[in-house]
């Protein structure tokens, strides 16, 4: 069991998702601070700093990319783990997710048996590896999406 200073922000919009997550982690000992909107999950990061962030990529108000590029200009912030958990997963939605600064990148449905080993590696320093090509790639998509926003 983990001291009750670990704590978890995740920022999901669907229900189901939400109550799953905060089920395993807080099992596993976790504190677990939820929020269903974005601007709502960068409010709480920046009031509890968290350990580790977990976010999906679609939602309703910002998406998981433009959260992580937010999270990331707060100093205070720009360290903590930030990590996608999310429906999409095709490799360039994934790329262009590390592209925004994520640690690392989990797929729905979610593996309960396997999530909080992943969470345990992201706090102990673990970073999800990419190519460089591909990144580029990425980079110049991810460039091309914020144009069109």
């Amino acid at each position: 069991m983990h001291s009750q200073q670990t704590t978890i922000l995740y920022i999901e919009d669907d229900e189901a998702s939400r109550v799953l997550v905060q089920r395993v982690l807080t099992y596993a000992g976790y504190k677990v601070l939820i929020a269903s909107r974005a601007l709502d999950g960068i409010d709480l990061a920046k009031q509890y700093k968290p350990d580790l962030i977990l976010t999906d990529i679609n939602l309703p108000d910002l998406s998981g990319r433009e959260i992580t590029v937010r999270l990331r200009a707060d100093p205070r912030l720009a360290n903590v783990p930030i990590v996608a958990l999310t429906a999409q997963s095709h490799d360039m939605e994934r790329d262009k997710t590390f592209v925004a600064g994520v640690t690392g990148y989990i797929t729905k449905p979610v593996d309960v048996a396997t999530l909080t080993d992943k969470i345990e590696e992201y706090l102990g320093g673990q970073r999800d590896k990419i190519d460089i090509a591909a990144m580029q790639a990425a980079q110049k998509a991810y460039n091309q999406e914020l144009v069109e926003r």
